[in-house]
Parts: C-alpha cells; sequence; structure tokens
C-alpha cells in the first residue's frame, strides 16, 4: 500500500517526467533515503489533513506540525499499522476488538511480541516491521477500550 507521501512523490516525478529542475533523473521511491521518504510522507499527511481527507477532519484544521524530528516516523509506522489492520478487516473492525475483554487482547499482544522477538532473533528485518505493527495494533485496540471507559465514566453525573 503506498503512502500519501508516495502518491504525492510520484505525481510530482510524473509531471516533472522523472526529472529533476536541473534535468538529472529523479529517484524511484524506494531509492531515496528513508528521511527523504519521511519528508514526503509529512508533506502527504499534511495536505490531506488540511483538506479534511482520510484523516475525517473538517475543512481549515490547522495542519500537523511538521517540525517535530519524531513525526515523519511516527507517522510512517501508523501508516503501517493500518495497512496490518487493512489486511485483517475480513475479522472484523473496531466493534470486533472493542467486543473483546482486555486481558484477551492483552494475551494476543503478548503472542505478538514473541513473534516480534523471533523475527529479531532471525534477523528477519521484513517481517520485524510488520511484527512491531502488531504489537502497536494491539496495544492501541488496549488504549481505545480505555479511552471509551474513560468517556463514559466522564458523561456520568
Amino acid at each position: 500500500m503506498k503512502t500519501l507521501g508516495q502518491i504525492a512523490y510520484e505525481a510530482y516525478c510524473g509531471v516533472r517526467q522523472w526529472k529533476s529542475f536541473d534535468g538529472k533523473p529523479l529517484p524511484r521511491w524506494r531509492e531515496m533515503a528513508i528521511e527523504i521518504q519521511a519528508a514526503w510522507d509529512v508533506a502527504g499527511c499534511a495536505v490531506a489533513f488540511r483538506n479534511g481527507e482520510k484523516l475525517g477532519t473538517d475543512q481549515g484544521t490547522e495542519a500537523p506540525r511538521p517540525q517535530s524530528e519524531t513525526l515523519p516516523y511516527v507517522l510512517k509506522f501508523a501508516e503501517r499499522m493500518e495497512a496490518k489492520l487493512e489486511k485483517n478487516r475480513h475479522k472484523g473492525g473496531r466493534e470486533n476488538w472493542l467486543g473483546h475483554h482486555p486481558y484477551s487482547l492483552l494475551a494476543r499482544l503478548k503472542q505478538e511480541v514473541a513473534e516480534l522477538e523471533e523475527a529479531l532473533g532471525n534477523q528477519s528485518f521484513d517481517n520485524i516491521t510488520d511484527e512491531a505493527a502488531d504489537v502497536a495494533n494491539f496495544a492501541m485496540m488496549i488504549a481505545d477500550q480505555a479511552q471509551q471507559a474513560l468517556n463514559r465514566y466522564s458523561q456520568q453525573p
């Protein structure tokens, strides 16, 4: 799945016929340094956020502040998390995880940690990021349940 940054970069390259301002060839997405990809990802997310697209915001909402040195990496990882959730959407989305007991989600998180540890031990670098996203997704599901509980209790008189 392409990130917003990759979509923007490739659209730019297409308009420029894959040539830079001085006529040199522009690299393909996978050939660029991770820092450059991350910068494009921040720009793509900022445009989507500003225009209320994909992120479900209203028009005119202030864009995220890309001056954070860690934000590009957080956004890139969040896109990996979402890709993993999308791949497993057939198992049920948010309503499904809200219906599980938090300790059942914690047990799954621990299973994913074991899979991450195995991937690290095998130096299976392409698998490490996927397993890390699985761990993060189960942690997010638990956090989402906690936030739901906080919202319910804060609305009680």
